[in-house]
């Protein structure tokens, strides 16, 4: 078990699992299961892909004598890769079939938990499951899109953070799959939109006109959205910045905002059976 530190309002910390599979893999899916829902904000799994990967979160872990180690804001590994995605509202997530996300045999997983103690400490002990595939026909991997830069004025109904991204060379890919997506803001947030742009024409990939803080998830199409090199995603959010006397920013705490759309995305387009 862990217990946050009641001197901070967001605790970031992340722990050293071993899931015992000792050959490379595929996750299909997850379910997270926060220990106490008072206080955890939200969970994000990685992978560790290299052996100096895992050295580096072994070092990190070392340093401290309580149960993990601090990660405000990320892993601090660089290579860690995004498993599994966990908020408020989010449930048992079955990735679309013959699709998942690599997992090297032998490795271990980061798992961080973000921690908001505003309604008090207590002892915590999150787990997560994971079905594996020995082999997937599409392997995946998740991306986050956000704006630049988010910056809310105070006193506003109707405040707006924006911006339009180019997607690059796709991994020197001509295309890729987005079979997936996880809009993310927090609790000031009201709505949610992504359009995706090819030679002017705009086609809508995320809207949530009706945002709920405590109703998150990972969700999947019926069909893929085929995203080509060149192609452009605008990102819009807005809040609701009344209750608020100062300038609401990007960051890390609950009461900080973020703008941000994970996608699930494969190189190939999966068979439907």
């Amino acid at each position: 078990d862990f217990t946050p530190s009641a001197q901070l309002p967001d605790d970031y910390r992340c722990f050293l699992a071993d899931p015992g599979i000792a050959t490379d893999s595929y996750i299909t899916g997850y379910e997270v299961l926060p220990g106490d829902p008072r206080e955890v904000h939200h969970v994000i799994v990685y992978s560790l892909p290299t052996a100096a990967a895992q050295s580096q979160a072994e070092a990190l872990d070392a340093m401290d004598t309580a149960p993990g180690y601090p990660c405000f804001g990320g892993a601090r590994v660089s290579s860690a890769q995004p498993l599994a995605l966990w908020a408020p509202g989010g449930g048992p997530t079955v990735f679309p079939r013959n699709t998942g996300l690599s997992l090297a045999g032998g490795r271990k997983v980061v798992i961080q938990v973000h921690y908001n103690t505003a309604n008090g400490v207590f002892p915590d002990r999150t787990r997560v499951r994971f079905p594996t595939a020995a082999q997937v026909v599409a392997p995946a991997f998740l991306v986050p899109y956000r704006p630049d830069r988010v910056e809310l004025p105070p006193r506003m109904t109707e405040a707006v953070a924006s911006d339009t991204l180019e997607l690059g060379n796709l991994n020197g890919l001509p295309q890729a799959f987005v079979l997936g997506v996880a809009p993310h803001m927090h609790t000031l947030g009201r709505t949610l939109r992504v359009e995706g742009i090819r030679d002017g024409a705009r086609t809508c990939i995320v809207d949530v006109p009706r945002w709920d803080f405590h109703w998150q998830q990972l969700s999947f199409y019926a069909q893929p959205y085929v995203v080509r090199r060149g192609d452009s995603v605008a990102i819009r959010c807005t809040y609701d910045t009344t209750s608020r006397t100062s300038v609401t920013r990007w960051g890390e705490g609950t009461d900080d905002e973020m703008c941000l759309s994970y996608f699930y995305i494969t190189p190939v387009r999966p068979p439907s059976n």
